[in-house]
């Protein structure tokens, strides 16, 4: 039996077959595209009520699946010690990834999205500049918060554009609203005019 400090050979000088090096390519080529889909999974969980939730129940149940896993992997590794570190990395891997993963059932295999209403408690428009902003500059703002009252709970959603025509404070809002997989409601962003000011 192997340690699980031997799996890889030692050695400045030694090279893996080529097959070992492909299958690490194709690992890190997946660990770039998770990050990548995790940046655009931002947005969407802006919008999902009590996000918060959402992403620690995610991040815990990962991590215990990933550490069955990585006891399943590890139980035939002799050493007490490396047992336990392939419990630890596969556990810390799989609760990094899992709000994503959370995220994405809850939002993609939804039900299909009804409307619901809103109540308007603030709007405000932000912008970014990595080099800040020159004083009397007109910024043009990149997109805009919506404070909700979305049933008993205050929430902050961030739209690229405002629904049409832009509300204001006291307006009731019928937003289109995806029911989450997991409970978890994700409002639709209003680029297609969809949400409307209740009349």
């Amino acid at each position: 039996m192997t340690g699980f400090g031997e799996i890889l050979p030692e050695g400045s000088g030694m090279k893996l077959p080529w097959k070992q090096r492909l299958a690490w390519l194709l690992v890190a080529l997946a660990l770039i595209g998770l990050i990548v889909l995790y940046v655009f999974e931002f947005w969407w969980l802006d919008n999902t009520l009590r996000a918060s939730t959402l992403v620690w129940r995610s991040l815990l149940v990962a991590a215990a699946v990933g550490a069955a896993l990585g006891w399943w992997l590890g139980r035939r590794l002799d050493d007490a010690f490396d047992r336990f570190r392939a419990v630890v990395i596969v556990a810390f891997l799989a609760g990094l990834f899992g709000p994503l993963l959370g995220s994405l059932s809850n939002r993609l295999l939804s039900a299909p999205p009804r409307q619901e209403a809103v109540q308007v408690v603030r709007v405000e428009a932000f912008a970014q500049s990595r080099l800040g902003f020159m004083k009397g500059e007109k910024v043009k703002p990149e997109g805009y918060y919506l404070f909700v009252l979305w049933g008993d709970e205050l929430e902050r959603l961030r739209f690229r554009v405002l629904p049409d025509p832009p509300p204001a404070r006291g307006d009731t809002l019928h937003l289109e609203v995806l029911p989450g997989l997991w409970g978890f409601a994700v409002a639709l962003p209003p680029d297609d005019h969809t949400n409307r000011i209740a009349e």
